[in-house]
């Protein structure tokens, strides 16, 4: 026969563990290949390889750049080759625009105060009435 002390020690060995309900994920979800990087939902594109002249005239989606946003145009300064003016070159040119890594926080300005001329604070009015 057990006694009450051993009854007391078994008694938390036989009780079942509790899991946590927390799911623990150890893959990284995928990102949804529908939204930009803004969350955005991407905009849906025709799956047609070819277009008519008429079809890419006719679009009513499209929207020029507005003028603050186009780009310069890059000329290419003549050379000349053999005599004779060579204006496009064969070396193919990419132009680069680059952004700041949206990963990396950005640092926030620190906001000047304005104190209200003429006030006191308590401890002020304290310090001149005596």
């Amino acid at each position: 026969p057990k006694t009450g002390a051993q009854l007391a020690k078994d008694k938390p060995e036989n009780r079942p563990k509790k899991v946590s309900q927390i799911r623990i994920r150890k893959t990284i979800p995928k990102p949804d290949p529908n939204l930009t990087p803004m969350g955005l939902p991407r905009p849906k594109r025709l799956k047609k390889t070819e277009f008519s002249l008429e079809e890419i005239y006719t679009n009513q989606n499209y929207k020029s750049p507005p003028a603050t946003r186009s780009l310069e145009t890059i000329f290419e300064e003549p050379k000349e080759k053999n005599g004779s003016l060579i204006s496009i070159s064969q070396q193919k040119r990419k132009r680069i625009l680059e952004f700041q890594d949206f990963t990396i926080p950005r640092k926030r300005r620190a906001r000047s105060r304005v104190r209200a001329t003429g006030g006191y604070t308590r401890a002020q009015k304290a310090a001149i009435e005596g």
